[in-house]
């Protein structure tokens, strides 16, 4: 049974377009070198990859920033996948310069927050929303804006091309790897921040699910995401090149 037939919908819904599985890279290492990801980061990633074959079939698609540990959780995640399925069918691989995490246009500005924030993940979260010199500080790093413009043009290139590959058989699914500044920004678009805990949300290897359906005539796209028990209906509007209410 397919969305457009269940039962109770007085209108028909739209098809999907796509399946997008938008990952938080796993538990880092911070080395730079090979995966770098832990290894319970690693086994995590493969456990998330036998999920998801299991639950939603094999991705085809991956995606990831630039970085090591990004590209090492993308990589781990094919081998859960390929261990559940039983097989090594090919996927297509892409490196999406734009998921990456944040500019800094000031190496002695990063040597201070790292003096000021330390190394707690939670300390760094939190400065992501409370610290005015660390989210819109224009003369030294990127500010939010800045991370979302990247995050959502990024997005925009993805689902042209995910609009390219569709048939009339099946979904693509596109697992797409990425780091905590940027999926909070979209966490924040679709849900609000506080209502889903806070910018302590999301840890290590944490996912949104997007059903992505079939763009509107006007070209919008709309789509369901999934987080963490909340779901919600956004368009991903090409003109504003925003996450939008319905």
């Amino acid at each position: 049974m397919t969305s457009e037939t269940m039962p109770g919908n007085r209108e028909a819904m739209p098809k999907l377009l796509a399946r997008i599985t938008f990952s938080r890279h796993e538990e880092t290492n911070y080395t730079g070198i090979g995966r770098d990801i832990t290894d319970r980061g690693v086994e995590r990633a493969r456990m998330k990859g036998r999920a998801i074959a299991k639950e939603k079939g094999a991705p085809v698609f991956y995606a990831h920033s630039p970085r090591e540990r990004a590209r090492g959780t993308a990589e781990s995640i094919a081998e859960g996948v390929q261990e559940a399925l039983g097989d090594d069918r090919a996927a297509f691989w892409m490196e999406s310069p734009g998921l990456r995490s944040t500019d800094f246009y000031d190496e002695e500005f990063r040597t201070h927050l790292q003096e000021v924030l330390g190394d707690s993940q939670e300390a760094w979260a939190k400065a992501h929303y409370n610290r005015p010199e660390y989210y819109n500080n224009p003369g030294k790093l990127e500010t939010n804006e800045d991370r979302r413009a990247r995050l959502y043009d990024e997005m925009g290139k993805l689902l042209r091309f995910l609009e390219k590959q569709e048939t009339q058989d099946e979904v693509p699914h596109l697992v797409f790897v990425s780091h905590y500044e940027l999926i909070t920004l979209f966490l924040d678009d679709v849900f609000g921040i506080n209502a889903i805990g806070g910018p302590d949300a999301p840890t290590f290897g944490e996912h949104i699910d997007i059903d992505v359906q079939r763009p509107l005539p006007n070209g919008d796209v709309p789509m369901q995401v999934h987080y963490n028990g909340h779901t919600q209906r956004v368009v991903f509007d090409r003109q504003l090149r925003r996450v939008v209410a319905p």
